[in-house]
């Protein structure tokens, strides 16, 4: 640093300086007229200054100075007018110099009311900063330090190491040659350093900041969340952080200069503890071991939403359990000897039990079932029959019985019992399958009794109105009736036990839909659904209400080309009954064009009254083309129905 008797030099030589200046600095006008009138600038002093000091300017007929230019680090100067002089009298001007990081050393011009102005000669120069020393050497965080040096009413911040910068509002007082300011919590030791924003003094000498020292405690195995632990040692009130393996702490129960206490955290593990200030610095303080948690049984199997319990010893220093990697939600008793759950919904096989500190004290490979399939009612009823077993639907996916899955729900007046309907199509050992929402599957094999009545097991994937499928499956024999969907097909052939044609009715409208089959006592679906393309091409379509025996011409008299019909072809007519409530049935009747006339075989089909819809097919032979074709085409006629759609289907 620099010494007192540098200073006393150096401000001896700045007051010869300056008496120099005084004598000898001079100014030129402009139009460099030096007689006695007009106005005349001597001198400009003092020669050195710094920001927040007074320019003093001496000359002649100075009311005629409209204003000052002072040099400027962007080159436009910084310009005061005569309206903010602290003095203006006719020979002599006093102006502030602001404390602007922008005014710097150079030459000052004098503007005058005329235009005119006038250039300094000799430069001024403005002061740097300098830090000669502070005091005390040694401090603690928060304690006052006291900065000396020059220049020092230009500072805009103190910079202590661990850049830990104090701003100008903080400073406890400031002078030209001398700042007070507050030691920062963080501040490390290091060199300090004085800033006016743009350029900084430092410090030739370090400043010591006081740590913690010689910290220590007793030592034992400790319980995470439970026992207390001191550390004593010295200057340990500027402790604000222990740091342990795992955890932090940052409140303590009792702090002084000599000890702080608190509670050892949960999440602490084995291994090294350190003290640390404000400034980040890790102080050591010695090693600490733990009280470890210790498993003695667990549950070695378990359903999906079931009990589980783990007995030990410290138990209450377990953070987390997994089965199969899901997190399940515990609780242990007082003495801290038990540990009781309920299995969560993702869990899987594996157990894991960790402390809160995250290490792992116990594995096993406790197996995780979705439900018990064991014990199942219902199951000597056999095939579509309903059945029951126990389990929770929240925790079961699906069933799947042999190759088909099948729809599961609670069963009546249990609460953890399942239901489900065995498909008609199983028969003899199959497997039942349930699919848990933990991704897993349980599975056991059952006998299933055969179903009694027609059962299909297969059929094709995809067919038309119209066409004719077939079906596999057995007890097909016993078949009386076969419904497509909510129509019923009358057109079905057996072939022995296991085979059956049935022609695809017309439906109202395309799809996918189900086929049902009965003996008159039993009846059974179809495991799955037959996808059915409408293939009929639609020759009429409208509104027509007949409500008592009226005719509709338009496939009549040329509406339609009936030569193009071959045999076979089928037409179907879309109808809704009418509200009259004159008799119970309603009619459909089909005549030629002619008169009105019957066509070869006489078409008179009667529809029940408890039908509301109806979609009535009637197949072509070459006879009653024929006769379309010579006696003027169909008309289509009847009594209480609305036709909407008539279709025809070629072969």
């Amino acid at each position: 640093m620099q010494s007192i008797n540098k200073r006393q030099i150096s401000f001896a030589l700045m007051l010869s300086l300056l008496t120099m200046i005084v004598a000898s600095v001079f100014l030129t006008s402009c139009n460099d007229d030096d007689d006695d009138k007009g106005t005349q600038i001597w001198t400009i002093g003092p020669g050195n200054v710094n920001r927040g000091d007074v320019l003093k300017i001496c000359g002649q007929q100075l009311g005629s100075v409209a204003s000052v230019v002072l040099p400027s680090l962007n080159g436009s100067g910084i310009e005061i007018p005569r309206s903010e002089f602290q003095k203006a009298e006719d020979g002599y001007i006093e102006v502030k110099l602001p404390n602007d990081k922008n005014f710097v050393s150079g030459n000052v011009i004098v503007k005058l009311d005329n235009g005119e102005s006038i250039t300094s000669k000799v430069a001024i120069k403005v002061g740097t900063l300098v830090l000669e020393s502070f005091s005390p050497a040694t401090v603690r965080p928060g304690q006052e330090i006291t900065i000396s040096g020059e220049y020092l009413t230009l500072v805009k911040s103190v910079v202590f190491a661990n850049n830990q910068e104090v701003l100008q509002d903080a400073f406890k007082t400031q002078t030209n040659d001398q700042i007070v300011v507050s030691v920062p919590d963080a501040a490390q030791s290091g060199n300090i350093a004085v800033s006016d924003g743009e350029s900084a003094a430092y410090s030739d000498d370090k400043l010591v900041v006081t740590l913690p020292s010689s910290p220590s405690f007793e030592s034992k195995d400790y319980k995470p969340g439970v026992d207390k632990i001191t550390i004593t040692g010295k200057d340990m009130g500027l402790v604000r952080f222990v740091k342990f393996e795992g955890a932090e702490v940052a409140s303590f129960d009792s702090q002084s200069e000599t000890a702080i206490t608190f509670t050892v955290p949960a999440t602490t593990k084995v291994g090294g503890v350190t003290v640390i200030p404000g400034s980040g610095i890790n102080v050591p303080a010695g090693e600490i071991e733990l009280v470890k948690a210790v498993v003695n049984t667990a549950t070695e199997e378990a359903i999906l939403g079931g009990n589980f319990t783990i007995t030990g010893t410290d138990l209450d220093l377990i953070g987390t359990i997994t089965l199969g990697g899901a997190e399940q939600v515990f609780k242990v008793n007082d003495e801290g000897s038990e540990i009781t759950f309920k299995v969560a919904s993702l869990s899987k096989s594996g157990l894991s039990v960790f402390e809160s500190n995250g290490v792992e004290i116990y594995k096993s490979e406790a197996k995780v079932n979705v439900c018990k399939i064991t014990n199942i009612d219902g199951l000597n009823a056999g095939a579509a029959t309903t059945i029951s077993f126990e389990g929770d639907t929240s925790y079961i996916g699906s069933l799947k019985i042999g190759d088909y899955d099948v729809e599961i729900t609670k069963a009546p007046n249990s609460a953890n019992k399942i239901s489900a309907v065995i498909p008609a199509q199983v028969k003899g050992e199959t497997n039942f399958s349930i699919l848990g929402v933990n991704g897993e599957w349980a599975s056991e094999k059952k006998e299933i009794i055969e179903f009694e009545g027609p059962v299909i097991t297969s059929m094709p994937d995809n067919c038309k109105f119209g066409s004719s499928i077939l079906l596999m499956g057995y007890h097909l024999d016993k078949a009386t009736s076969v419904t497509v969907g909510n129509t019923s097909a009358t057109d079905f052939i057996n072939k022995g036990t296991d085979k059956m044609y049935l022609t695809i009715p017309a439906l109202p409208e395309e799809g996918s839909y189900p086929i049902t089959i009965s003996d008159g006592e039993k009846s059974s679906t179809t495991y799955g659904k037959i996808t059915i393309a409408d293939a009929s091409v639609s020759i009429w379509k409208g509104e027509w209400e007949n409500t008592g025996w009226s005719g509709n011409q338009d496939l009549a008299w040329g509406g339609y080309n009936w030569s193009k019909v071959k045999a076979g072809s089928k037409l179907y007519f879309y109808l809704t009954q009418t509200t009259l409530e004159d008799w119970g049935g309603w009619q459909l009747a089909l005549r030629h064009g002619d008169n009105w006339g019957e066509l070869p075989s006489s078409v008179y089909i009667s529809i029940s009254g408890d039908e509301k819809t109806a979609i009535v097919e009637y197949e072509l032979n070459q006879a009653t083309i024929d006769d379309l074709i010579a006696n003027g085409g169909l008309v289509i006629t009847g009594t209480k129905y609305v036709m909407t759609e008539v279709k025809i289907l070629l072969p």
